[in-house]
């Protein structure tokens, strides 16, 4: 084993041991379940909908139905499907949150890495990530955030990776989360724009060499 490839393995060790240790953060930060705020309801309300077969809805107290059209439908699909019937959704989201953050940790990580040619920088990136207040806040929620910003950290891995490798395979799980952004929240539409852009300038250069 090279220099190289010793330093290589010990920065995924260590950014490894910091997702593990992310994880345990949310777990502990859930333990009496996430955090709730009134938008948690109507995500509930329309997974709940969704696996009863009467689509993103809620069903109001007089017996109308409403639209859940104020947020997208791909969070409550997901929970809908992650979720046994009659099961528990809070520990859905519970282990949804824990998984992500530790996943994004270890991009958060890969990105510093990448950003700076510099394993030490990743690993800095990745703790930074574990530790901070607002991404555990952020992560121990009934919301769509942590599903969101870990397919926007993806894209954001992703686009890099294609940047250094050129690979034009890539492009495809490119255009599947860009998609996906608006479908989890509409600010996702803004980061499509500009990955969209920064896209048509990059393989406009690359085509032309």
């Amino acid at each position: 084993m090279n220099i190289n490839s010793r330093y290589r393995s010990i920065f995924l060790l260590l950014t490894n041991l910091v997702s593990i240790l992310g994880g345990y953060f949310i777990f502990r930060a859930t333990k009496w379940g996430p955090w709730a705020y009134s938008d948690s309801s109507v995500y509930l309300s329309a997974a709940r909908n969704i696996q009863a077969g009467i689509g993103t809805v809620i069903l109001n107290s007089n017996s109308s139905i409403t639209l859940a059209t104020e947020f997208p439908p791909f969070f409550p699909f997901i929970l809908s499907l992650l979720t046994p019937m009659n099961g528990n959704f809070l520990f859905t989201v519970r282990w949804i949150n824990i998984l992500l953050f530790s996943v994004c940790t270890i991009i958060v990580g890969q990105l510093g890495f990448k950003a700076s040619r510099n394993i030490f920088s990743g690993i800095v990136a990745s703790a930074l990530f574990a530790f901070s207040p607002v991404m555990i806040d952020t992560f121990s929620g009934f919301m769509s955030e942590p599903l969101f910003i870990g397919c926007l950290l993806l894209l954001v891995f992703l686009l890099l990776s294609f940047v250094h490798s050129q690979n034009k395979i890539l492009l495809v799980p490119i255009f599947l989360f860009s998609a996906l952004l608006p479908m989890i929240r509409y600010a996702g539409i803004l980061f499509v724009f500009c990955f969209s852009i920064f896209l048509l300038f990059l393989l406009n250069n690359i085509w032309k060499y």
